[in-house]
């Protein structure tokens, strides 16, 4: 039997749509998630951007959070620039990787079932309160509450999640955030006032001030918080303790579970 085009197209197709459920879903997870989101990469509140812009892209870095904040801890080569901002340069430029979406475009069926995929599959990445706001801001609920990882940074002398910091920002209400990140790296300029007399990083007051701002999110779900904070780089200033380390991680993780 002679097939027609149509047919012989149609026989070559893969029946995508006739796998099981929980296979397909294996698949969506697969195509669109297991990846670092970057929001407004490097968007301290030093930079102006637009109230509607709220960049994503896929993270490049080499070397992941964990690796990276572990290995400062041991004496290893500032050149090999491992902090925050030379590790991520990559994500931010015009040729950074976006999600590819397109998938979801393919047909009805395979947009109902993945289209909250890339919130639940992958880690949101914010460097501000502000950044983390006009984000959601543009989400609808479904997607907002699909989010269930974050990493937050709070780089040296940048401010973004200080108390103060816009501090009429609505409290962001996440109700499948479970996991979040706290990458905390410091500077000498988080030791020595750069205006004026004024307390340092040494003090427990501006310790916890730094980060207060990630306390407002409302994710009453969370039940994994993990602080890396490294003060490897800070020359002839004797950086904070172990002990002192300890003890400011273990008041963060306190912070964000509080319910």
């Amino acid at each position: 039997m002679v097939l027609t085009r149509s047919q012989a197209r149609k026989k070559a197709t893969f029946p995508f749509l006739d796998l099981p459920a929980e296979l397909r879903t294996a698949i969506y997870h697969l195509a669109l998630g297991g990846r670092i989101i970057h929001v407004d990469r490097g968007g301290g509140s030093h930079e102006k951007q637009s109230e509607t812009d709220a960049r994503t892209s896929v993270c490049e870095a080499s070397i992941l959070d964990k690796e990276s904040y572990a290995l400062k801890r041991l004496p290893v080569d500032r050149r090999e620039g491992l902090g925050n901002s030379s590790r991520h340069n990559a994500c931010n430029t015009p040729a950074a990787k976006n999600l590819p979406l397109s998938f979801l475009s393919v047909c009805k069926q395979i947009h109902q079932e993945a289209a909250l995929v890339p919130f639940q599959a992958n880690r949101f990445t914010f460097w501000n309160r502000k950044s983390l706001a006009r984000f959601l801001r543009y989400l609808k609920p479904k997607q907002q509450n699909a989010i269930t990882a974050m990493i937050l940074y709070q780089v040296h002398i940048q401010s973004g999640w200080e108390s103060a910091s816009h501090r009429s920002l609505k409290a962001p209400r996440l109700l499948g955030l479970r996991e979040v990140l706290i990458c905390v790296e410091l500077a000498p300029g988080d030791y020595l006032p750069f205006f004026g007399e004024g307390e340092s990083i040494v003090s427990q007051t501006i310790q916890d001030d730094r980060v207060s701002g990630m306390g407002k999110l409302k994710a009453p779900k969370l039940n994994r918080v993990e602080v890396l904070i490294n003060n490897s780089s800070l020359g002839h200033i004797p950086p904070l303790t172990s002990a002192e380390i300890k003890a400011w991680e273990g008041r963060i993780k306190d912070m964000m579970l509080a319910k």
